[in-house]
């Protein structure tokens, strides 16, 4: 076993038990790796996006403080898989602000050019849909909702989220498949009579 390893693991054991020294420690630990997550995700926001990269690592870290998720997670395959639920949340929150500020409050639901794929390739602004999509997702297919949350949001690979759900790299596969399937379906409802 890798000292840091060790050090990880003597550091989620001691923040269990209630060590808030234990937790900066961690946290100054993985900053590095979250702050890369973040850039990973806003690397094909639009020109001139509000959010920077240290917000929303900093914002997302904030969300893992307030859920104690910290103590919670028993690895850090778990604490990055909420990290990437955070920055999810803290997306969509940014994006319901932004557009309730450009419409005097009211959001209006923005028609999407294409399916699941091309909401963040194209219009990777509008993240509200897809959070929206993926919630709906979540209640049919958890694995299928928590794999592409972890690909879109998380900026995670196929075979990063394999191993870090402890799964075969085609089980992950086949959840998102099914999970795009899914979200093509929500996201243009219109085209399906």
């Amino acid at each position: 076993m890798s000292s840091e390893f060790d050090r990880v693991q003597v550091l989620f054991e001691r923040i269990r038990q209630g060590s808030a020294e234990a937790r900066n420690e961690l946290i100054a630990l993985f900053y590095g790796r979250f702050r890369d997550r973040a850039h990973r995700r806003l690397r094909g926001e639009r020109v001139g996006h509000s959010l920077a990269t240290s917000d929303l690592t900093d914002e997302a870290l904030l969300r893992l403080l307030k859920n104690n998720e910290f103590a919670k997670a028993a690895n850090p395959n778990q604490l990055f898989r909420a990290f990437a639920r955070a920055m999810r949340q803290e997306l969509i929150d940014h994006a319901r602000r932004r557009n309730a500020d450009k419409r005097g409050g009211d959001r209006q639901r923005e028609e999407l050019n294409d399916l699941a794929d091309e909401v963040f390739h194209r219009s990777r602004s509008d993240v509200v849909p897809l959070g929206e999509a993926l919630d709906a997702l979540a209640a049919k297919d958890a694995r299928a909702a928590e794999v592409l949350e972890m690909h879109y949001f998380g900026g995670y690979e196929m075979a990063e989220i394999a191993e870090a759900l402890g799964v075969a790299l085609s089980t992950v596969e086949k959840a998102a498949r099914v999970g795009r399937a899914f979200l093509r379906v929500f996201l243009s409802p219109e085209e399906i009579s």
